[in-house]
């Protein structure tokens, strides 16, 4: 589910002409679990949320740009089963959560790595 604050942002810019200003920077963040279902932020071991970029909406949706890569686990971080993103590098408001693909099970060393246009936020 998308944030509700960016929704009603958007709802309102696009039906009442109020102007919406959304985050400056937005970031990766990487779960074990659906957010809203109890999952958990994966934390140490080398993790950091990293900024992510967009390419211009079109056919009602938006691609992350350049591929992003997470720093390499110093110890398994387990199962990354979703992907969510946030107005700020710690802590901060979530924008939306999208299922992982595949979910991976990282392990020591690894790098995470979202690809070009790899992260997709469709408007139905």
């Amino acid at each position: 589910m998308v944030n509700e604050d960016a929704a009603n942002g958007w709802l309102d810019a696009t039906f009442r002409a109020v102007a919406y200003t959304g985050p400056s920077d937005v970031y990766a963040a990487l779960f074990d679990d659906h957010p809203d279902s109890g999952g958990a932020e994966i934390s140490g071991d080398g993790y950091a949320r990293v900024a992510i970029t967009f390419d211009p909406a079109s056919g009602g949706e938006i691609e992350s740009g350049p591929a992003v890569e997470f720093p390499a686990a110093q110890d398994d971080w387990g199962e990354v089963k979703y992907i969510a993103l946030y107005d700020s590098q710690t802590g901060g408001d979530r924008i939306v959560p999208a299922q992982a693909t595949p979910t991976v099970d990282v392990l020591a060393g690894m790098v995470y790595r979202i690809k070009q246009g790899g992260y997709v936020v469709t408007v139905p």
